[in-house]
C-alpha cells in the first residue's frame, strides 16, 4: 500500500524512473514484479520478457506496451501527460554484445499452488533426462508442465 501511494503521488510530478537495456538485437525495460502484480497485468506479459528475482525485464515490442498503457490507466493520466513523462523516465544502457539478460529465466506468472505444481513437475523431467534439456525445463511455463504431468504421468492434481 505504500508503495501504491508513493506512484501515485509522484503521478503528476513524475513517472516512476526506468531502466532500458538494449543489445544489437533486443531492447528490455526493468520493473519489479510487483508494479506489474500492483498493475494487474501478471498473466498478460509473454514468455518473450525475462524474470530475474523480483525484476521482470519487459521485451520492446510488446510488453512494454502493455506496461506504458497499464501504467497510464492507473495514474489517470491522458496521453499528451503520460508519453514525455514517460520518455523522460527512462534511463537507457547500450551493450554492443549479447545482454546478460538473455540467460536470465523467461518470464512466466503463476500463483502458489501453480508455483508448486510446476516445480514438482520441473524436479521429475530434470530427474527423467539427467541434466539434458536443463534450461528448456528451467524455461517451461505453466502449459507445458501440464502437458508434462499428462504426457508422462506424473500424477500430479495442478491447483488453479
Amino acid at each position: 500500500m505504500k508503495k501504491e501511494r508513493r506512484i501515485k503521488r509522484n503521478a503528476l510530478s513524475k513517472v516512476p524512473q526506468h531502466h532500458y537495456f538494449n543489445d544489437p538485437g533486443h531492447g528490455w525495460v526493468r520493473v519489479p514484479l510487483e508494479r506489474i502484480q500492483l498493475l494487474g497485468i501478471e498473466n498478460a506479459i509473454s514468455n518473450y520478457s525475462y524474470r530475474n528475482g523480483n525484476k521482470v525485464f519487459l521485451e520492446e515490442d510488446q510488453d512494454v506496451s502493455i506496461y506504458a498503457k497499464a501504467l497510464q490507466k492507473y495514474l489517470g493520466l491522458s496521453d499528451e501527460q503520460f508519453r514525455p513523462l514517460f520518455n523522460n523516465s527512462i534511463k537507457d544502457h547500450y551493450t554492443d554484445r549479447n545482454s546478460r539478460i538473455r540467460n536470465y529465466n523467461h518470464y512466466w506468472y503463476a500463483n502458489e499452488s501453480q508455483y508448486e505444481f510446476m516445480k514438482k513437475v520441473k524436479e521429475l523431467m530434470h530427474t527423467k533426462f539427467k541434466g539434458s534439456y536443463a534450461k528448456r525445463i528451467n524455461n517451461a511455463s505453466l502449459k507445458e508442465c501440464e502437458h508434462w504431468n499428462e504426457y508422462y504421468s506424473f500424477g500430479f492434481k495442478e491447483q488453479k
